[in-house]
């Protein structure tokens, strides 16, 4: 049960930025409440689900509740960590855990507490590139998509980089080491584009190079078809029209045919 709650933050984190997420559902207060109110009342695995189902549902504990879970509970370090995740997504301003979750990335956060780091309104825009590299290191096991969002939030609080600022966030998301699924290349190549052209054109050279047929033909159009928004059906920027066929051919209705949800994003700008 831990392994499993440990990474369910994780997903539900990313649920949450994703543009096509479900909405949210509503937080029953029973007993959720009662058991993150008295942490120490209950069993561990008692509380992490209850953390679980609060987080899930898109509410958060409230300050008071997650500052005495913190205090109380020196002894279990993921009842102390569920806490502080179920409360990271308020806009809610606590003076112990505000300050709490930027010191745990000088310390070694742990994963959750990276997250908790993550969702927090504001934090990730405001830290210093050192800090930012911490809270990478903390996340550097998990998927690129991640490491991506990380680094494209930490950019909208950071437009002038040096060549050196902006290499190091290129190395951190390393595209070109490994096999990227779609939805995790659509991600990087976002942050490629806030970086510069000479980086997103480094992404597509590499998984929409030239003379792409077959299945290489088919990734490069699932990776484009991840840049559309699914409700409004803008994003493809139009110096991405190239890749896409002037008219369907074979590889497109084989395209359409494996992935028709994929090929009706891209089938508007052609």
């Amino acid at each position: 049960m831990k392994k499993i709650w440990m990474a369910l933050p994780f997903f539900l984190w990313a649920c949450g930025d994703h543009k096509s997420a479900p909405a949210k559902a509503e937080v029953q207060p029973e007993p959720v409440s009662l058991t993150l109110a008295a942490t120490e009342s209950f069993d561990e695995e008692t509380v992490l689900q209850a953390a679980g189902r609060l987080v899930s549902a898109g509410g958060s504990l409230p300050s008071k509740d997650a500052e005495r879970c913190w205090k109380a509970e020196g002894k279990r370090a993921l009842v102390r960590d569920a806490c502080l995740l179920a409360w990271s997504a308020s806009e809610e301003r606590s003076d112990l855990l505000g300050p709490l979750l930027r010191s745990l990335l000088l310390t070694g956060a742990s994963k959750i507490q990276a997250v908790a780091c993550v969702r927090k309104p504001g934090l990730v825009e405001s830290l210093e590139m050192a800090e930012l590299q911490r809270l990478l290191t903390a996340l550097s096991a998990e998927s690129p998509w991640i490491m991506a969002l990380v680094v494209r939030k930490w950019l909208a609080g950071h437009s002038l980089l040096g060549p050196e600022e902006t290499l190091s966030l290129w190395k951190w998301l390393n595209p070109e080491a490994k096999e990227l699924g779609p939805g995790s290349l659509g991600a990087v190549y976002a942050v490629a584009s806030m970086l510069g052209r000479s980086y997103s054109e480094r992404v597509l050279s590499v998984y929409c190079p030239p003379g792409l047929f077959g299945l290489a033909q088919s990734r490069c159009w699932r990776f484009l078809s991840t840049l559309v928004d699914s409700h409004t059906g803008q994003g493809l920027d139009r110096s991405l029209l190239p890749f896409l066929p002037v008219r369907p051919d074979s590889g497109w209705v084989l395209f359409e045919r494996s992935f028709p949800e994929r090929a009706l994003l891209l089938r508007k700008y052609f």
